[in-house]
């Protein structure tokens, strides 16, 4: 619930719910739990962003981030909005009413969107979890390995690319036909 709440107000910080998550119910039950709250609460955003429209979206995201996401998401697309949910600190709740906007199934958004949080949700339960144990010696192993994640996906932002393609191409055919029957 908390996560769910997090995405949609702004003073309720996501980083310690998640590893508040992994103290209380250890990394796995962290993980499970706030990857579908993060994922319902986005959702949300996106929803509401379908619903009320572009009016609404520019009066709650901050010119600056409506402007710089709306080039990378004309320029980039769905490439671009996963690899924003994967990058830590980066303004997902936000991203979640400009995608709302932009030409991407609701399907391809929850896949992009669940699959995208989860190496920083996995990171923050798990920080929760050892913090828990006091085993900080594995907290600065997880933070070197956090730093290491970022390397293979810029290497492999092709092959993400094409399977995220690939997937929104299969949404696109699956909705056709869908109106066709």
């Amino acid at each position: 619930l908390f996560q769910v709440l997090q995405v949609f107000m702004a003073p309720i910080p996501g980083e310690l719910v998640g590893a508040v998550g992994g103290y209380i119910f250890g990394w796995w039950l962290s993980l499970l739990y706030s990857t579908v709250g993060l994922t319902v609460g986005s959702l949300i955003n996106f929803g509401v962003a379908r619903l009320v429209g572009r009016s609404f979206v520019e009066r709650v995201v901050p010119p600056q981030y409506m402007a710089r996401l709306s080039f990378l998401m004309e320029r980039q697309g769905v490439l671009a909005a996963f690899i924003c949910f994967v990058v830590p600190g980066f303004p997902k709740d936000i991203l979640c009413y400009i995608l709302g906007l932009a030409p991407i199934s609701g399907r391809m958004f929850i896949i992009v969107c669940a699959i995208g949080r989860i190496p920083g949700t996995l990171m923050l339960s798990i920080q929760g979890a050892l913090a828990y144990q006091e085993d900080w010696g594995a907290m600065v192993w997880l933070f070197l390995a956090s730093l290491a994640f970022v390397a293979p996906v810029y290497i492999w932002r092709e092959a993400v690319y094409h399977w995220l393609w690939d997937c929104e191409a299969e949404c696109q055919v699956e909705a056709r036909t869908q109106i066709l029957e």
